[in-house]
């Protein structure tokens, strides 16, 4: 007899919780952060909203107080590993704006789509000033903590999500994001096959009749 976990079973969501303390954070690969994020919201999954509060809600106050203190220059650096709290807060970021792509998938969700935009050209922007801009979502400087392979990666999964949001919608912001994405210049050989791949696999419906392959 096969045993199936009780829906949005807040004990087992509990074992995915995202360790809040500086110590603690240097022991996890940023990586397992994000998967943590997307499992634990799979999980509860009736409780992701398209809101920029949601996606605050699922920071640790250790990390998000953490960040914003980094960033205004109140904080000293030498009492915490600095890299690994950040790497931290953009994967936590990444791993909810995933479960979002997730649960509105093909939704076409006006709230859901601003806002994996609006992420979307913050971690552009980190990485590679455009004209593009948007309300200030994110602190700036994460390349500062953040190295730029990361960020890469973080980018891309975060247009993936916005892609199955608006997938079949023929969206023109979305596919103009893809376009220039797709023909961007590597910068210092961070943009691999496998992030070339995550902006090229995404299609428009067939009524457009446009592939971006």
């Amino acid at each position: 007899m096969q045993l199936r976990a009780p829906a949005e079973s807040e004990e087992i969501a509990a074992r995915l919780s995202i360790p809040n303390t500086y110590f603690d954070l240097q022991y996890v690969r940023p990586d397992f952060v994000m998967l943590r994020i997307t499992a634990r919201n799979l999980i509860l999954w009736s409780r992701i909203q398209p809101t920029k509060e949601w996606i605050d809600s699922q920071i640790p106050e250790t990390v998000r107080s953490g960040v914003s203190n980094m960033s205004e220059g109140s904080m000293d650096t030498d009492e915490f590993d600095a890299e690994a709290l950040f790497q931290a807060y953009v994967n936590i970021v990444t791993g909810a704006c995933i479960a979002l792509g997730l649960k509105y998938a093909g939704s076409r969700n006006s709230d859901a789509q601003e806002l994996l935009y609006a992420y979307t050209v913050h971690f552009l922007n980190e990485i590679k000033h455009i004209p593009v801009r948007t309300a200030s979502i994110l602190p700036k400087g994460l390349l500062q903590y953040v190295d730029r392979g990361t960020l890469e990666l973080c980018l891309h999964l975060i247009v993936l999500s916005l892609s199955l949001v608006m997938a079949g919608s023929g969206n023109l912001q979305t596919f103009r994001l893809l376009r220039y994405l797709r023909g961007r210049i590597p910068a210092e050989g961070q943009v691999n096959y496998g992030l070339q791949m995550a902006v090229s696999i995404v299609n428009s419906s067939d009524e457009n009749k446009c592939v971006f392959l």
